[in-house]
């Protein structure tokens, strides 16, 4: 990864590279002791290899993208609104979330997401760059 400049351009490498499905650029983006948590303070995992081990699975999924909402920062803070397609358990679907990220030394150190609703069938908005 090239250096990034702000919060809000490393949370848009991530974003970048997780469409792409690159889970090296993905990683990259990422402290080696990142910790992320189901909101507001449930760890879901901690470090790069756990990283490594979840997303290589997620990123197998020929449905994964994720449409960016909205986007706030303040500071080392930045905020995403996302509608994620993927395939749930129950079929091709979407679901809502909130990723707060929080940076530091130029990467992302901690991530805490609040998810929303999910709905099976449900499609991104149409101004999505969804392939």
């Amino acid at each position: 990864m090239q250096d990034v400049a702000t919060p809000a351009q490393l949370a848009q490498a991530q974003l970048d590279a997780y469409n792409a499905r690159d889970l090296s650029a993905f990683a990259a983006c990422y402290s080696d002791d990142i910790a992320v948590y189901q909101y507001p303070d449930q760890l879901l995992y901690r470090g790069q290899a756990e990283l490594l081990e979840r997303y290589a699975k997620r990123f197998a999924d020929p449905l994964l993208f994720a449409h960016l909402a909205h986007r706030s920062v303040m500071g080392e803070i930045v905020l995403d609104q996302e509608v994620v397609r993927l395939t749930l358990p129950e079929g091709a679907g979407v679901v809502h979330a909130t990723a707060i990220y929080r940076m530091a030394e130029g990467k992302i150190c901690e991530v805490r997401f609040i998810y929303g609703a999910k709905e099976v069938g449900g499609q991104l908005p149409p101004s999505s760059a969804a392939p």
